[in-house]
């Protein structure tokens, strides 16, 4: 029952059953004569199976998940300087939904803070916030990432979905190369606590596309745009409306919460040329 299979430099690995040592991590170079089948380690012995799971490439090694033998399941790296399997130190329990970011691994995994937002670079993890503060659990999952122009330089942005346990499951962002940014919630589709619950999120052409229910529509495909909040307060509408006294001045900014540049006109009116828009 060969399973989990993945490329990793000239080899393949996948996860096998042997019928002597359980569900491994096996490896074979090709498929010709010289082919050579080896299975890479037992992390159980009695038979036991560890059943590596979520094979992911990140950097120069190979991570998986696998059974602790004690009702839990660990993170585990292997590379060329590594003679079998090791489990990274302090990188939470149960770990879940592996994703390679530039070399970076991320993950969620548990701890006394709950199911939060952990990562990896080499055999180094950390966790990298508490979303749901407490004990609580966030739970982030979809991972995806996009490159993006903020204030005329490209930043790659991490994309998941979490529950800070206020707003229910949406989309967050993470800015990956601003060293201790924390990371933020980008959508609200449902009000209060209730979830839009975000699937699928998918970078299309450096443009994020996923599916959500919210706003009364069922579940439907949706996109981001710039978060651009108007005088009624409400952010990402197609247009804003107000009421302005007669003899009076009213000065509003409209602010896009990425940085990015902007086109406003106004888009006629018997009292356009009454109006001005100024820029920064």
């Amino acid at each position: 029952f060969p399973r989990e299979l993945v490329a990793f430099g000239s080899q393949l690995y996948f996860v096998a059953n042997d019928g002597v040592n359980g569900f491994e991590l096996w490896s074979i170079n090709d498929l010709g004569e010289e082919s050579s089948l080896t299975r890479i380690s037992n992390l159980l012995d009695k038979k036991r199976s560890s059943s590596p799971e979520e094979l992911t490439i990140a950097g120069d090694s190979l991570y998986f998940t696998a059974n602790d033998g004690k009702k839990n399941r660990k993170l585990y790296q292997f590379n060329d300087n590594l003679s079998e399997p090791k489990a990274v130190e302090n990188s939470g329990l149960n770990p879940r939904n592996l994703s390679e970011v530039d070399g970076q691994l991320f993950y969620s995994a548990e701890s006394d803070e709950g199911r939060e937002l952990w990562s990896v670079t080499g055999s180094t993890a950390e966790r990298v916030q508490d979303i749901n503060s407490g004990s609580g659990s966030s739970s982030p999952d979809n991972f995806t990432t996009i490159t993006r122009k903020i204030k005329g330089e490209k930043q790659k942005i991490l994309y998941f979905t979490a529950d800070d346990g206020k707003r229910g499951i949406e989309v967050w962002s993470k800015n990956l190369k601003k060293d201790g940014t924390p990371a933020k919630r980008v959508t609200d589709l449902e009000a209060g606590p209730i979830s839009s619950d975000p699937r699928s999120l998918l970078n299309s052409d450096q443009r994020l596309f996923f599916t959500a229910q919210g706003k009364g529509l069922g579940r439907e495909l949706w996109t981001l745009g710039p978060a651009i909040e108007g005088p009624n307060g409400s952010a990402g509408s197609a247009r804003s409306q107000t009421s302005i006294e007669e003899n009076t001045k009213f000065v509003y900014t409209f602010e896009l919460d990425d940085g990015s540049a902007a086109r406003w006109s106004i888009n006629g009116g018997a009292d356009a040329d009454l109006f001005k828009i100024q820029k920064k």
